[in-house]
């Protein structure tokens, strides 16, 4: 971000010192009446003096550069499609996961499925329906409800968000308190083996998912005023979220039964003999998740237009309006429609397009933004350098993502999950 920042600062300190021709003709009738000379001079002096700020302070984040503009900033055609590639694939999972996680909690409510048996989905739901068909009937209307924002530009999200992030830890603290009572109880029925390495591939996959932040740190960098310490914040920051999870995942295997465990985590609590609290954690994907859906399906609308047309080309309203839309929202709700199995999707999204996301991209983007810096801005300074600014680390991080892709496959390969 800091060499982004720089590299565009350079780039408008460089457009700003070339005269123009409006500044040429103003040069030749400087003599006229009408010229207010003494006006130009004062703007001038203020010019030199913000253009002496921009060299004092070139890697300052001052300006919100997201990925996709450093991704043309330092990458080649190549490289630009394959960032837009990954993104596209990892929206894709994302919205999947989503339209998966809402159609099971709603099918898990309206079918009285609150026995904890999991959605066998041959079992019988209203009528002649089953559990399947609810399922498929529900994933519809969710696709009915949310798919046609996806059209739209969705804007001044900031009071919704809140209110998802609200509830997000009004449910985070009412599970663990919950696990809490029941282990003190001894309640707990849980007894998880020592190890199981057969989880790896499906664990490394979900982490990735996890704590996957990159394509949001800009916006969250930008604003901070003191970015001194930032690197400290980012650490407590991702220290804080690790111990959350772990809290969440060891107080789970510990309370129920391993092979009865959901994947969709807040569908462990559906015997809870307080309703208000039964029915509010079965809901709970349905209130956040069904918010954030418009939001991702017109981040990723945007990226497959940047990665499949021409900015210089102006396209018609079928292709712009109708076909790109159609193109974010029908295949995540085909996959949701096929599959109900969470773990896999997650684990999927994670390992394959989440390993580009979180490693390869960020690591390239970094490698790539140093040689342009030494070449534009010679020996400058950066404020923000990494202290694993050694190459072997970048080298490290993608024979790491390389690695875990191919056992990952290996894996899916033997075991044929």
């Amino acid at each position: 971000m800091a060499i982004a920042n720089a590299i565009d600062r350079s780039n408008k300190y460089q457009a700003n010192s070339e005269p123009s021709q409006d500044e040429s003709d103003a040069t030749d009738a400087i003599n006229t009446e009408k010229m207010p000379v003494l006006r130009k001079g004062k703007q001038s002096d203020n010019d030199n003096e913000e253009q002496g700020n921009a060299i004092s302070n070139m890697f300052e984040i001052k300006e919100r550069i997201e990925l996709g503009k450093m991704a043309r900033m330092f990458y080649n055609k190549w490289g630009n499609n394959f960032f837009y590639l990954c993104i596209c694939i990892y929206l894709y999972g994302d919205l999947a996961i989503y339209a998966v996680a809402v159609a099971k909690s709603l099918t898990k409510v309206a079918c009285n499925d609150l026995n904890g048996t999991g959605l066998n989905m041959s079992n019988p739901c209203w009528g002649n329906f089953d559990i399947g068909g609810a399922y498929r009937i529900f994933v519809a209307a969710f696709a009915v409800c949310l798919g046609p924002f996806v059209f739209f530009n969705v804007q001044k999200t900031k009071y919704l968000q809140v209110t998802t992030s609200i509830l997000r830890w009004l449910a985070f603290a009412m599970m663990l308190v919950i696990t809490f009572i029941y282990l003190s109880n001894g309640s707990g029925s849980g007894h998880p083996p020592v190890a199981n390495f057969a989880g790896i591939p499906t664990f490394f996959g979900v982490c990735i998912y996890s704590f996957m932040c990159q394509h949001s740190l800009p916006s969250m960098i930008t604003p901070i005023r003191e970015k001194k310490h930032v690197m400290y914040i980012l650490l407590g920051d991702y220290s804080l979220v690790l111990s959350f999870y772990a809290l969440l995942s060891f107080t789970a295997i510990f309370t129920f039964p391993n092979n009865m465990l959901e994947d969709l985590y807040t569908l462990n609590f559906t015997q809870y003999p307080v309703k208000f609290v039964s029915y509010f954690l079965s809901l709970f994907p349905v209130f956040t998740l069904s918010t954030n859906f418009p939001i991702i399906g017109v981040t990723l609308r945007n990226n497959l237009k940047s990665l499949l047309l021409k900015e210089d080309t102006v396209y018609s309203f079928w292709i712009d309006r109708i076909l790109f839309p159609l193109l974010a929202v029908l295949p995540p709700l085909t996959l949701a429609l096929i599959t109900k199995d969470l773990e896999f999707l997650t684990g999927i999204t994670g390992s394959y397009a989440g390993v580009g996301v979180q490693y390869v991209i960020p690591s390239t983007l970094v490698y790539y933004g140093r040689k342009v810096a030494q070449e534009r801005l010679g020996n400058e300074v950066n404020i923000y350098a990494s202290p694993f600014k050694h190459w072997l680390w970048i080298a490290f991080i993608n024979v790491w993502a390389i690695a875990c892709v191919v056992f990952v496959t290996i894996n899916h390969i033997i075991t044929k999950k």
